[in-house]
């Protein structure tokens, strides 16, 4: 399955690349409660900012070589099912001017890209990028059910539920995984969390591949209390009484920190996976700073992924 577009040349060698990725390193953000005690960036000056993240999420992808880019696709086509998923959402909330903008720098295939861009009616686009989809990979047939019944909340599930059940069936590099891993971590736990909190009747179908065996969760969830997984939780840093959002916060921050022991690998694979990580992770802060101007510092500084 490549749901990405095939770049028709080689790329640099990767002791080149890694050596343009250290001096792109020297220009993060990484004092954020700093930048919490100046003055907000402007809603303009934040989206220039998060516009530039994503930009170098695809130079990054274009500068590596194809064996590169074959290993860390995975990465790379799970910020891109946000992108796909970001997309469908302004088609159907009737903003979908700002789509061509999203797809800017977008590595999805251009095929999809051209659904997502048809001026069609919001259900005839969602019907058409799950067919292509389904086209890519049985493995996402049913995407269009999921729509019916829960809406984009319900297609959004699926969709990287049904990815990450595909790709972690195949080998992969170590650090690729760990990313995999969160993801399916981030997946099971939302899904037993909002279960307990809101005492919802539908089972919980985990993942395996993460680091939390899902018969720790499945029993969790046959006790059926919020209690055994607020313990669970409290083993995170900062996870005691989390909420949903907070919780993201936290399985992104262990990421981090696992992703920058994995950058001292000998072979660069971890350098670029954590480049690229970080690249989103400070993409999502810098667009929560711009949606959320008037909160509080506390409540911001939990909040971002540092």
């Amino acid at each position: 399955m490549n749901l990405l577009v095939e770049l028709p040349f080689d790329g640099y060698p990767d002791e080149y690349l890694l050596a343009r990725l250290q001096g792109r390193n020297n220009a993060r953000i990484r004092e954020w409660p700093a930048l919490l005690n100046q003055s907000r960036p402007s809603a303009l000056a934040t989206e220039g900012l998060w516009r530039d993240s994503l930009r170098k999420l695809a130079w990054l992808f274009q500068q590596m070589n194809r064996t590169m880019r074959r290993q860390t696709s995975p990465v790379f086509t799970l910020f891109e099912l946000r992108t796909l998923s970001l997309c469908l959402r302004h088609t159907s909330s009737q903003a979908s001017a700002a789509v061509p903008d999203l797809l800017g720098d977008s590595l999805l295939a251009p095929q999809l890209k051209r659904i997502l861009l048809e001026d069609e009616k919001p259900q005839e686009t969602v019907a058409a990028a799950c067919a292509w989809l389904t086209e890519q990979h049985q493995g996402f047939a049913g995407l269009s059910a999921a729509y019916a019944d829960e809406g984009f909340q319900g297609f959004e599930r699926e969709l990287f539920y049904r990815y990450l059940r595909h790709t972690l069936g195949s080998r992969h590099p170590a650090v690729i995984r760990k990313v995999l891993g969160h993801y399916v971590d981030l997946h099971n736990l939302l899904a037993l969390y909002k279960k307990l909190r809101w005492e919802l009747d539908v089972p919980c179908d985990f993942l395996a591949g993460g680091d939390i065996a899902p018969a720790r969760l499945e029993k969790i969830e046959q006790q059926g209390r919020l209690p055994a997984l607020n313990r669970l939780l409290g083993r995170l840093p900062g996870g005691a009484g989390l909420s949903a959002e907070g919780l993201e916060a936290a399985l992104w921050r262990q990421l981090t920190r696992e992703l920058r022991r994995a950058s001292r690998d000998a072979d660069g694979t971890g350098r670029i996976v954590e480049f690229a990580c970080w690249q989103f992770i400070q993409a999502r802060n810098l667009r929560l700073l711009q949606l959320c101007p008037d909160l509080e510092q506390d409540i911001l500084a939990a909040e971002l992924i540092t």
